[in-house]
């Protein structure tokens, strides 16, 4: 038996959504690398660790963006956050972005549009605070405001609805296929059943006129011996008597 065969059903769906997960995780990162090399934001040895560390570990986090969503979501708005504070760096949160999409699309409505506003709010006061305390001017290009997080769910939330959409109508064609399959079969069991039953009604009514027939002609043809016999014996009678009355 080959490897194909032995493959459960939907094992090729799962290997492909893996792989595609491990390559936008590779491409969050590289991209968060080239952007911190391009804007020399790792010119401090420890600070560039601690960077270089934190970009990892949001990075990584979206492996698990389908199964928890918003965990992973709070991870990465938390190293986001510790990034600003590190280097005030002024990039886009892309693994933030991703994460609230994902919890709209992945997660249930109502955690995903909660995670979202406290984001928003997160963000909202933290931006300033970070401001203030480091000194660090505020993130412009890419400053998650209290409506992106909405906007980001929100988009999450359209496709997994297109994705429902899709898949009622798809089971709703299988059904009906189902349907039309099962019609045919009783029709054509039908037709067969009505065959067969008139068949069995014309050979019952030739065997009743078969029948008829011999029980009409049966006692007639028992009747003849006894008659000659019983013909027979009064012959003999008489004869026996003409004798008697001539001796």
């Amino acid at each position: 038996m080959t490897r194909a065969a032995e493959s459960p059903p939907g094992s090729g769906t799962v290997n492909r959504s893996r792989v595609a997960d491990v390559l936008v995780v590779l491409t969050v990162w590289a991209i968060y690398v080239a952007l911190a090399v391009l804007q020399d934001r790792f010119s401090a040895g420890t600070l560039s660790v601690l960077t270089l560390t934190l970009v990892t570990v949001s990075s990584a986090a979206l492996l698990w963006r389908r199964t928890q969503p918003i965990t992973v979501t709070t991870v990465t708005v938390v190293c986001d956050c510790v990034i600003v504070v590190s280097t005030g760096w002024q990039g886009y949160g892309l693994q933030t972005m991703l994460a609230l999409y994902a919890a709209g699309r992945h997660g249930r409505a109502r955690t995903a549009w909660i995670a979202a506003v406290a984001a928003g709010l997160f963000y909202a006061t933290a931006t300033p605070i970070i401001h203030l305390v480091t000194g660090a001017g505020p993130r412009n290009s890419g400053s998650l405001g209290w409506f992106v997080p909405l906007l980001l769910v929100g988009a999450g939330r359209l496709m997994r609805l297109r994705e429902e959409n899709a898949h009622r109508k798809r089971v709703a064609l299988a059904e009906e296929a189902v349907r039309a399959e099962r019609r045919h079969i009783s029709r054509e069991l039908h037709d067969v059943v009505a065959h067969n039953i008139s068949t069995m009604q014309i050979l019952i009514g030739a065997a009743r006129t078969t029948m008829d027939r011999d029980s009409a002609g049966a006692p007639r043809a028992g009747c003849r011996p006894g008659r000659t016999r019983a013909a027979g014996s009064r012959g003999r009678l008489r004869h026996r008597g003409r004798r008697g009355g001539q001796a």
